[in-house]
């Protein structure tokens, strides 16, 4: 998520802007995945939530927490749409992700014996874990103020330079994957 969002312009530039797909479509393929990107890990802990009720055959409450989380993305996407454009209806799927996220997260709170939401991920993500998504976000920070944006061809081999430092810090910081 993070590559994605430091080198995505040019990413998007190097694989499709040949011919008929110009700078301007370019910004409008990158505004539309940056309106995907904050649910993006909310949407792979919630696959994982589901996985686990699932296991447990509790299929209504997978059915409610979804409902509620998409009938709130469709109730906003028509003015989102509007207000946004094509981004906007990225981001009405992002907060329906986020909402399942926290739907999820609540029922299971409720579920293993009413203890504080905040209590269960504390225990889910904790601070050694989320460590080398910070260092590799101050990294790209510090990358991006110095440098600037990448040509199309440097940032695929920063993506891939970047990608394996984070696989270095998640074993220097022996984060179980």
């Amino acid at each position: 998520v993070l590559l994605a969002l430091f080198f995505g312009r040019p990413l998007i530039a190097l694989l499709f802007q040949r011919g008929a797909f110009t700078a301007e479509d370019t910004t409008s393929v990158y505004l539309v995945l940056l309106g995907y990107l904050p649910g993006a890990w909310p949407y792979v802990f919630s696959d994982l939530f589901s996985k686990y009720y699932v296991s447990l055959k509790k299929y209504k409450i997978i059915n409610l927490v979804n409902g509620i989380g998409y009938g709130i993305s469709l109730a906003i996407i028509y003015p989102a749409a509007l207000l946004f454009g094509a981004p906007g209806i990225s981001l009405s799927f992002s907060l329906a992700q986020v909402v399942i996220f926290a739907g999820f997260v609540w029922c299971f709170a409720r579920r293993e014996g009413g203890g504080s939401v905040q209590h269960y991920l504390a225990e889910f993500a904790t601070p050694k874990d989320l460590a080398p998504s910070l260092v590799l976000l101050g990294a790209l920070v510090v990358w991006r103020l110095v440098f600037g944006e990448p040509g199309p061809w440097a940032a695929l081999f920063l993506a891939a330079g970047f990608f394996g430092l984070y696989c270095l810090l998640l074993l220097a910081f022996r984060v179980r994957v």
